[in-house]
């Protein structure tokens, strides 16, 4: 069928069926189909079409967790001076999400800004929510969750405006991370959910990706919730419109809700007493300039536990940033 189509064509149907194999679970068809698309790019000197087909590859083999391969082809089309300025943009953010898994936020926040300066104006509208969405994630693993939350919601907005259904379930379980870790722990459920329902909908085999050392925000709700209450909360959600997740998605942690979740410390010039002794354990490498992952490998816990520990500690005491809750702990006698 694919040989009665014109070679120019048959990338672009072959890229497409890449992406489709990846999504349903089928990641040997598709490195397949995408390697198929790269070599008759080649054949035909198609460079534009080419660093499309290096792309398409590249998220294939990072969801194959062959992290070099996939760096190797983003970086082959970086160098592609003919590709699109929106392929540009789409590889830049992919390296982002490498550097990102390599715990290299530095360099992670670099090519998420870069992406989002490469997108063209005319279509920056339906480009920028995953540049938006994985700025949220450097925030929010430095620890400022309040620039983690307004990231995050111009990343949602882009989505919601876009439609588009495979990164709408990504970006609500998203916002169930998020709330989980802003404390809100039964809208997390409820936003978990809609995009658990969606993507059964769609046919997406569950975490299908993740970075290692994350806890799944699924996993860190079964902790928290008996299973009768999450199976309840998640039936809830899904039966939400797509309207209304949405309005709860962007919504951040209101004075009501903080007071039925997280009850305000009664003596909030004694905080110590109201923190766990993990917490405190954790406060001490957090003033020490640690970063998530330090404390991960030194308490011997995963990174996305460290990072729940950090916000929550973050919360108790009413600081919003990494700087500001080690300068308290060194007010407090806690540094060491």
């Amino acid at each position: 069928m694919l040989d009665r189509v014109a070679p120019s064509k048959q990338t672009q149907i072959l890229r497409s069926a890449a992406w489709f194999s990846v999504i349903s679970g089928s990641w040997d068809e598709g490195l397949d189909r995408a390697n198929r698309a790269v070599e008759i790019s080649r054949e035909l000197n198609d460079r534009p079409e080419l660093g499309d087909a290096l792309n398409t590859l590249g998220v294939v083999s990072i969801f194959r967790k062959e992290t070099e391969q996939a760096t190797a082809a983003w970086l082959e089309g970086l160098e592609i001076t003919e590709a699109s300025p929106a392929t540009r943009a789409g590889i830049l953010n992919n390296l982002g999400v490498v550097a990102r898994m390599n715990h290299d936020l530095d360099a992670a926040e670099s090519y998420f800004n870069a992406s989002l300066a490469a997108i063209p104006p005319e279509r920056r509208h339906e480009k920028e929510g995953h540049a938006y969405v994985n700025l949220s994630e450097i925030a929010f693993e430095r620890g400022d969750l309040r620039k983690a939350r307004r990231l995050f919601n111009e990343g949602m907005v882009s989505f919601y405006q876009q439609r588009r259904l495979d990164d709408l379930y990504q970006s609500i379980s998203g916002a169930a991370h998020l709330a989980f870790v802003e404390g809100l722990i039964e809208r997390a459920a409820v936003l978990f959910g809609w995009s658990e329902n969606l993507r059964e909908r769609l046919g997406v085999p569950p975490l299908a990706f993740e970075i290692e050392g994350e806890e799944p925000v699924g996993a860190s709700l079964s902790n928290a919730l008996d299973d009768d209450r999450l199976h309840q909360l998640m039936a809830e959600g899904a039966r939400l419109s797509l309207d209304e997740v949405v309005a709860l998605a962007v919504e951040g942690p209101s004075t009501t809700d903080e007071a039925v979740e997280n009850p305000p410390l009664m003596n909030p010039e004694r905080f110590a007493s109201n923190l766990t002794q993990r917490e405190i354990e954790v406060l001490k490498h957090v003033a020490s300039g640690d970063t998530n992952q330090e404390i991960a490998d030194a308490l011997f816990i995963s990174l996305r536990t460290a990072q729940t520990h950090v916000t929550n500690i973050l919360r108790k005491v009413g600081v919003d940033s990494r700087a500001e809750l080690a300068a308290y702990a060194v007010r407090e006698g806690l540094d060491t």
